[in-house]
């Protein structure tokens, strides 16, 4: 679907959006939904499901365990809240800085003999190494989010299964039942932080979905056959070389000025004109207009405005 609509994306789009930025979504993004994003979904889903059934077990053979267990998870969540929007912008961070890398790198090797005609090889690779720290910057910060976030809970959660070994001990009972709530205790204790940090790390990769989302609801540009073409074509259009603009109103973006305001053109069969005036004046926009690489606008005032 992104690639249906990156090919009916108007030629505006590819003018502020370049080549790396577009790579990105296509290698970097959907390769993290295809590999990264599946392990850490699959593997926080597994964990917290066997945590959770491990908790409920302990619960219910000691209920005098529960408070350890809430002041932990209160304690967690305080440190999710805390924790989680360093780890998300550190990601946002490694995915925005590389599209710049690999626009760097696939304009550099496309422009080779240019930049060593005028010694620019070194001014080029300094750039590269500038964005490739950039990126590095992100990519090492999103890591140790992760793992310092990884570190506090095991901290907590020690904390909290020491005090639950103090309660399973001081209440006694069957000793073989205690053991098992020992057991637990320790297994709960080595999974937990493995778990919380896959789950925050498949929910921060989902981005990456919502990144490739954002192209697949891109507006696309007009359709190829406009309504008034199937009365044209049945005409016997073209029975000559004629061309008509009528009030004819275009601009680049919508929030950008008109760069061509109430045109009006007739061109005689066989004549030939010259288009004079100066950069910008929008001598090429006509050009681009006849071969609908951007469309009239056709809202407004000067709605029947036609070509």
């Amino acid at each position: 679907k992104m690639l249906d609509t990156m090919v009916r994306n108007p030629v505006s789009f590819f003018d502020v959006n370049p080549l790396g930025r577009i790579l990105n979504r296509f290698s970097n993004d959907i390769g993290t939904l295809d590999s990264s994003f599946a392990a850490s979904a699959l593997d926080a889903l597994d964990e917290n499901a066997i945590i959770f059934s491990l908790v409920l077990a302990l619960v219910i053979m000691k209920p005098w365990t529960l408070l350890p267990i809430a002041a932990a998870l209160v304690t967690i969540a305080l440190l999710i809240k805390l924790c989680y929007p360093a780890i998300e912008q550190s990601r946002a961070h490694e995915l925005r800085s590389r599209s710049p890398l690999s626009s760097q790198f696939s304009s550099t090797l496309s422009g080779l003999i240019v930049l060593r005609s005028f010694k620019q090889t070194q001014t080029t690779t300094n750039k590269f190494r500038t964005y490739v720290n950039n990126n590095t910057q992100g990519s090492v910060g999103y890591i140790t989010a992760s793992r310092f976030f990884a570190i506090y809970v095991d901290v907590f959660y020690t904390i909290a299964a020491t005090g639950n070994t103090y309660i399973v001990t001081a209440l006694g009972g069957d000793p073989g039942l205690a053991a098992f709530a020992l057991m637990l205790i320790v297994s709960v204790t080595g999974a937990i932080q493995f778990a919380l940090r896959q789950l925050l790390q498949a929910h921060i990769l989902m981005s990456s979905s919502a990144r490739v989302q954002a192209y697949c609801e891109l507006q696309p540009e007009a359709q190829l056959t406009l309504p008034q073409d199937q009365a044209i074509k049945k005409s016997g259009w073209p029975q000559q070389g004629q061309i008509d603009f009528n009030r004819v109103y275009m601009k680049y973006r919508p929030e950008l000025d008109f760069v061509l305001k109430d045109l009006t053109l007739h061109a005689k069969p066989g004549e030939k004109i010259g288009c004079i005036g100066r950069t910008g004046a929008g001598k090429s926009t006509i050009i681009q207009i006849l071969f609908r690489m951007i469309e009239i606008d056709r809202s407004g005032e000067h709605s029947d405005s036609s070509y």
